[in-house]
């Protein structure tokens, strides 16, 4: 059963990122999932032979140049130079474009390599992939006296760094850092999304299985509402107190500012509305190339 706040706590992390970024652009291709594919071939091909898109160019570059010829008597459009110009132009836009995708490439694969070291994969597959969320709306819908019982039962017979965790009952504990550790992480790949640096499909492309994870993760969920109690004082359990400068805040606003992660969720639900078309899309794919699938008979 779902917990009565779940759709509140997944509320919180649209709001957060609407601090971030209000309006997000449509999809960078406005191509259906079947004609990227193509489009991403194409791209294949023009990064593994640069030898021939670099003849096509000069091809199409002298083509212009001479073409112009027949719209202006201008003496400019005959020099040798305007002839060896848009030939350059082509080729300079392609090598940008190219060390573009390569700067990109090693960008994703060094992050990569950093998310999927052992810490940061343990704390994924333990904290985060490996929580059921009926044993956390379980955990939620107690109360809290009854919740911290039920978590040190749960506990008694798991390590430190494994044990299931409750956003209002991990201060301080092992959980506590390895949790935001892995969602600071996270939130560095979300402020290059953000600024434009990666898209979504080259992130989701090879980190969405473990981004989804986290998003669908209800003790996340719950974590990010959290904060944002934390932070704008929604509740008598982080009062509101007059700052230095006669500003309403709370003990967390005052001491650092603005919640953390924001980058994150901004990242995390264009990934959930952008990846709905695709999946229906891959799994038609399956249909056509396995056969439908075969349910089992009772």
């Amino acid at each position: 059963m779902v917990s009565s706040n779940q759709s509140e706590y997944r509320q919180a992390i649209d709001h957060f990122a609407e601090t971030i970024s209000t309006v997000r652009p449509a999809r960078s291709s406005s191509l259906d999932y079947r004609s990227r594919l193509f489009v991403r071939a194409l791209r294949r091909e023009a990064i593994h032979h640069p030898i021939v898109v670099y003849l096509i160019l000069f091809s199409i570059g002298i083509g212009c140049a001479y073409a112009s010829r027949f719209f202006s008597d201008s003496p400019a459009l005959r020099s040798p130079t305007f002839y060896l110009g848009v030939p350059a132009i082509l080729l300079g836009a392609y090598q940008a474009w190219l060390t573009s995708i390569i700067k990109q490439a090693d960008q994703m694969k060094d992050y990569l390599g950093r998310l999927f070291s052992d810490e940061a994969f343990r704390t994924w597959y333990e904290l985060f992939y490996n929580y059921p969320n009926g044993l956390f709306d379980k955990l939620d819908a107690l109360p809290p006296a009854d919740r911290e019982k039920a978590l040190e039962d749960e506990n008694r017979m798991r390590k430190a760094g494994t044990r299931r965790w409750h956003p209002r009952h991990f201060w301080g504990t092992q959980e506590e850092g390895m949790v935001d550790a892995l969602l600071s992480q996270l939130n560095v790949l979300g402020d290059y999304y953000e600024r434009g640096m990666l898209s979504v499909e080259e992130i989701g492309g090879v980190a969405e299985f473990y981004l989804l994870g986290v998003l669908n993760c209800h003790a996340f969920q719950a974590y990010i509402h959290l904060l944002r109690q934390g932070f704008r004082g929604e509740t008598k359990e982080f009062p509101l107190e007059p700052d230095i400068d006669g500003i309403m805040k709370t003990a967390n606003r005052r001491k650092l500012g603005s919640p953390p992660y924001r980058h994150l969720c901004v990242l995390l639900r264009d990934l959930e509305k952008f990846r709905k078309p695709d999946e229906i899309e891959i799994y038609k794919l399956l249909d056509k190339v396995c056969g439908k699938a075969m349910r089992l008979q009772s």
